[in-house]
């Protein structure tokens, strides 16, 4: 009877013991669990804290973008992009560079012989000098656009706020002759990407674009800027590859007081397209530019 009440007593202990270390182990093992869920509940924080200050840090980056002086200059310097772009048809539109002149007159004159539109890009100094040519230009229905309005290469390519004050005054002198021109797009001297705004380019073409200016280069040159000048058959064979590929053509001719070359070859060129039955119209901001391909001139 001893004997029994001890095996039990002995087998209670053990039970006891087995229970004990069950419980333990259970007590340990949730303790893991729970301190792994504070662990990765602690590494959660850590990386809301860093997404937090890479936010904050990112908006710090978009305040002090936003804060660039040349982007708070010309408050009023804006214009409508267009909310579609015409699909290129082979189209010719002539434009004409530093004018206007004595020479735009001769050009208007020939340009309406032959019911044809043109796009001029003028210069501001020009437009105080020659209003009535710019009022001739709008009233025979061509466009009249942003060239400079010095046309100094260094001074307006000195830097991004140069040059927007230079643009700016150039579309003040517009709408003061003509306030019902709608002057929404542009030709940058020397076309968007040149020698003298090699470090600036990215952020002057991006900054005109921001403001709503469609700026407009070319792929057909006449080279009367140059020694090299290029004769009615380049120029129409140039007109052709591009109606092959179903390209516009965008022809760069200049109108200033010291280039005549246009004034003795648009007869003869625009004889030809007419001949051909190929449309000349002016330029709008719905039509697809032509931009120079980025290139790194340093």
């Amino acid at each position: 009877m001893e004997n029994r009440k001890i095996k039990w007593a002995i087998i209670a202990l053990i039970f006891a013991i087995t229970v004990s270390s069950v419980s333990l182990m259970i007590s340990l093992r949730n303790n893991k669990q729970q301190q792994a869920k504070i662990e990765e509940l602690n590494k959660q924080k850590s990386f809301l804290i860093k997404d937090k200050a890479k936010e904050e840090e990112e908006n710090t980056d978009i305040d002090r973008v936003s804060l660039l002086s040349y982007q708070e200059a010309a408050p009023d310097l804006y214009a409508e992009l267009p909310a579609k772009i015409k699909k290129p048809k082979g189209m010719v539109y002539l434009t004409f560079d530093d004018g206007p002149s004595p020479n735009t007159k001769v050009i208007l004159d020939q340009l309406k012989e032959y019911d044809a539109k043109a796009t001029f890009f003028v210069v501001g100094e020009k437009v105080e000098e020659y209003p009535d040519i710019v009022k001739r230009i709008k009233a025979e229905g061509h466009t009249v656009a942003v060239h400079t309005d010095t046309h100094d290469y260094n001074k307006v390519y000195q830097s991004v706020d140069n040059f927007i004050a230079d643009y700016e005054a150039c579309f003040n002198k517009i709408k003061e002759v003509i306030p019902d021109e709608q002057v929404d797009i542009c030709r940058l001297p020397g076309g968007s990407i040149n020698a003298y705004n090699s470090n600036i380019y990215q952020q002057l073409n991006a900054e005109l674009l921001r403001r709503g200016f469609v700026y407009y280069d070319w792929n057909v040159d006449s080279g009367d800027a140059s020694s090299r000048r290029a004769s009615e058959r380049e120029m129409m064979s140039a007109i052709s590859w591009n109606r092959d590929k179903q390209k516009d053509s965008i022809v760069l001719f200049h109108d200033g007081a010291s280039s005549q070359y246009a004034t003795t070859i648009l007869p003869n060129l625009l004889k030809t397209l007419q001949q051909k039955k190929i449309t000349v119209q002016k330029l709008s901001n719905d039509v697809m530019p032509i931009f120079f391909g980025y290139k790194d001139y340093r």
